[in-house]
């Protein structure tokens, strides 16, 4: 049963045309209302459904055949080419020595 129907029933001896038309129209706008407002949660709805599978879903971090044969052509390509002279770097030995702490006394 109808919000329209429900007042109608319960209204019928005492109201005046004018006020069941008035109460009608109430009742509609409320039920477009409420439409409205169920659609935007359903949004809204969506809306986090989509942000969470953004922020927590599975990432797509999957390589293709593409970018996998990318990466083995360099291997080749360096593979077939002289190898490059290959400095070491330089390594410098420090050495020092340090007075050792004595109890009770801080150490500067």
């Amino acid at each position: 049963m109808s919000c329209v129907e429900t007042l109608y029933m319960e209204n019928t001896r005492t109201d005046t045309p004018d006020k069941t038309e008035n109460l009608e129209a109430w009742c509609t706008a409320l039920e477009r209302e409420n439409a409205h407002l169920k659609a935007q949660l359903n949004w809204l709805t969506e809306q986090v459904r989509l942000s969470r599978h953004k922020q927590f879903g599975t990432q797509s971090e999957r390589s293709s055949d593409i970018q996998i044969w990318l990466f083995n052509e360099a291997e080749w390509t360096s593979e077939s080419s002289e190898p490059l002279l290959q400095e070491q770097p330089e390594t410098e030995t420090i050495t020092y020595e340090r007075n050792k702490k004595q109890s009770g006394q801080r150490e500067e």
